[in-house]
């Protein structure tokens, strides 16, 4: 069976097979808002809107590099006054496994899922 199926066009009628620029979130990407015991609290983007190449970069090095690019990249401008911050490790994987959950991502599930 042969694939009869012809490029769609756009304005400019140049071809192309995928309009990535029509894709849309599947759910609402609602940030996660987390409150530190001194009462300040930390916005996180919702780990679907974040930018996937700093991740993957980071998932080649590890789980520990790849945790910590996502919550550099999910905090924004507030990363830098949150790792100053003394952050033990059980603190750290509660928080992430929350955050994930916030998410819809399965625990342990890649950080480049396209499935979360």
């Amino acid at each position: 069976m042969s694939n009869t199926r012809r490029p769609r066009r756009h304005d400019d009628g140049r071809p192309y097979d995928f309009d990535l620029g029509a894709v849309k979130a599947g759910a609402e990407l609602r940030p996660f808002v987390v409150r530190d015991a001194d009462g300040t609290r930390w916005t996180f983007a919702h780990m679907d809107s974040l930018n996937i190449w700093p991740l993957l970069a980071a998932a080649e090095q590890g789980d520990n590099m790849a945790m910590r690019a996502v919550f550099r990249e999910a905090l924004g401008q507030q990363w830098e006054e949150f790792q100053k911050r003394p952050m033990p490790g059980y603190r750290m994987l509660s928080l992430f496994k929350a955050y994930q959950k916030h998410c819809g991502a399965a625990e342990g599930e890649s950080l480049a899922s396209t499935d979360s």
